[in-house]
């Protein structure tokens, strides 16, 4: 799924080291630049992998995000 649209994430850009106490994770905060990661088409081959790490405002056409489910314990 890397390289079809950048990855929108959750998390407000911050330099390392994470902390999750350092308000990275308020996910209320709609004032701050969000994580996205790995690449996307129309940028270079080198951006492409998941450990590669950008900041923008959602305003890209190129971003989306991964819908994913746990299953239930039993």
């Amino acid at each position: 799924m890397i390289g079809n649209v950048w990855e929108w994430t959750s998390t407000a850009y911050a330099a390392y080291p994470y902390d999750p106490h350092d308000g990275r994770e308020n996910t209320q905060d709609a004032d701050r630049a969000h994580v996205l990661r790995g690449g996307d088409w129309y940028f270079s081959s080198t951006t492409a992998r998941a450990a590669f790490r950008n900041r923008d405002w959602i305003n890209w056409l190129n971003v989306g995000f991964r819908v994913c489910v746990a299953a239930p314990f039993s």
